[in-house]
């Protein structure tokens, strides 16, 4: 049984969760959304136009809504997961600050969950490149980042991390394991992993747009939408290379 499973080509023993290097596909826009309302990079009121795609850096570069969404300003831009919308926003927050704010919001890094072993991830840069590839950064790499494609790799659990921050407005807890549920009994006292300092303005836009996600007609996560509660989200989809 145990060779079984050692050779079942699902790796049903490789522990996704933790170890999982995934690309995190739009869910990262909400990295971009609060790096550029907090560093005041772009108004949210401003729109712009999405016919379907658009040009960066010679590339044709593709919204997943073959049509457009049409002139959107933030909300509208988030709730629908526009890709165009955000090529260019990315675009305008370069690759330092994307990478800097996904680092603060516990991208790249471990969780301190009670369960070894736990992969870091990775946030990339042009540090990091040079680094590891011994290549130049080139600006349409910002743009593959900034939907959450690219080099970036992350855990499930690093991004619930991020949502957390943003659901305690700026503080995220290092996640453990319960020893009974109930019963208020826990292996170790809750620990805050980070404290995040956000501006109101900033969490009240990310917060309505991420409830319009799930409970607005035009938003990509009706599908979370539960009757009487107060669901908020964002979606999330990529595409992974094939290795090998």
């Amino acid at each position: 049984e145990w060779k079984r499973y050692n050779e079942d080509p699902a790796h049903p023993l490789f522990d996704r969760a933790l170890l999982g290097k995934l690309p995190p596909g739009s869910v990262f826009k909400v990295v971009d959304s609060i790096a550029g309302l907090e560093d005041r990079v772009w108004d949210p009121e401003t729109p712009i136009t999405c016919v379907g795609q658009t040009v960066l850096y010679g590339d044709v570069r593709r919204c997943w809504k073959k049509e457009g969404h049409g002139t959107v300003t933030f909300l509208e831009a988030l709730r629908g997961s526009c890709n165009v919308y955000f090529y260019h926003r990315g675009d305008a927050l370069g690759i330092d600050r994307i990478s800097r704010w996904a680092r603060r919001l516990g991208l790249g890094e471990k969780t301190g969950i009670d369960i070894d072993p736990e992969g870091r991830g990775v946030v990339p840069d042009p540090a990091w490149k040079r680094r590891v590839k011994g290549e130049p950064w080139w600006p349409g790499e910002t743009v593959s980042v900034a939907i959450g494609q690219g080099a970036l790799g992350v855990s499930v659990l690093q991004v619930t991390t991020v949502m957390e921050v943003v659901a305690n407005e700026g503080q995220a807890y290092v996640p453990f394991l319960v020893s009974r549920v109930g019963d208020g009994e826990y292996r170790r006292a809750p620990q805050v992993a980070r404290e995040v300092k956000l501006r109101a303005d900033t969490l009240a836009r990310l917060k309505g747009a991420l409830h319009a996600v799930v409970n607005e007609p035009h938003g990509t996560g009706g599908k979370a939408r539960i009757e009487g509660f107060g669901v908020s989200g964002k979606t999330g989809t990529a595409e992974a290379p094939p290795s090998g």
